[in-house]
């Protein structure tokens, strides 16, 4: 994650060099960094769906309640 930060993040201060520079040459390079953008945005980690499983503890609940205090 923070490689694809950083490489972003080179991107983009191309881009403001180029932004001063000829139209032909912005778009010389324009290409390039298009495909260095495409393939970092395709690592994007997909989000994770914990399973949590659960047995039953017999006597957990009747154990539990002896620490219950007077009402």
């Amino acid at each position: 994650m923070y490689l694809k930060g950083k490489l972003l993040s080179q991107i983009y201060e191309e881009l403001k060099e180029l932004c001063h520079k000829p139209d032909m040459e912005l778009l010389q390079h324009y290409d390039n960094m298009l495909k260095r953008s495409e393939s970092a945005q395709l690592h994007v980690p997909q989000p994770v769906v914990p399973q949590l499983s659960s047995w039953p503890i017999p006597g957990l609940v009747d154990w539990l309640n002896q620490f219950q205090g007077n009402r």
